[in-house]
């Protein structure tokens, strides 16, 4: 949880550029399974994004996230979410510091990311996996789902 809260830390700077324009905040739903960890909006174009960090393996093949890494629930939320013609997604960060790379994954491919290695997570990616948290954010408002 410690690396999470650190990605949502970096994602948070986001507003420090973006000033009025964005309105985002992490959410705590024990209500509703599969809620996503981020809700947003900027520019008038509201999000939700899922956020995982794991370290980097040793080996480029071994998998970031085993199917534990995500909770039941939180799959099928982002795709239904990406069916309805929602922005959706799963921002997830592998290693630390200079050295993460933070993969944008469209609510629709959620399912093939349990179990899929890096190089995998970079051909699911929207964007560059060095990009700033603006362009992140901005990433996230411009992901819509096909209703």
């Amino acid at each position: 949880m410690a690396r999470e809260a650190s990605l949502w830390s970096w994602l948070n700077n986001a507003r420090d550029d973006l000033d009025d324009t964005l309105h985002m905040g992490r959410v705590e739903n024990l209500v509703e399974g599969g809620w996503p960890d981020v809700e947003g909006c900027l520019c008038g174009e509201c999000f939700t994004v899922e956020l995982k960090s794991k370290g980097r393996p040793r080996r480029e093949s071994t998998r970031i996230l085993a199917p534990g890494d995500i909770r039941p629930g939180q799959v099928p939320w982002l795709e239904r979410r990406w069916r309805a013609g929602g922005a959706a997604s799963m921002l997830i960060q592998v290693g630390s510091g200079h050295a993460a790379r933070r993969y944008l994954v469209p609510g629709n491919l959620a399912c093939m990311v349990a179990g899929a290695a890096e190089g995998e997570l970079l051909s699911m990616s929207v964007i560059d996996p060095r990009e700033s948290a603006v362009g992140v954010v901005r990433a996230c408002a411009g992901i819509r789902g096909r209703p």
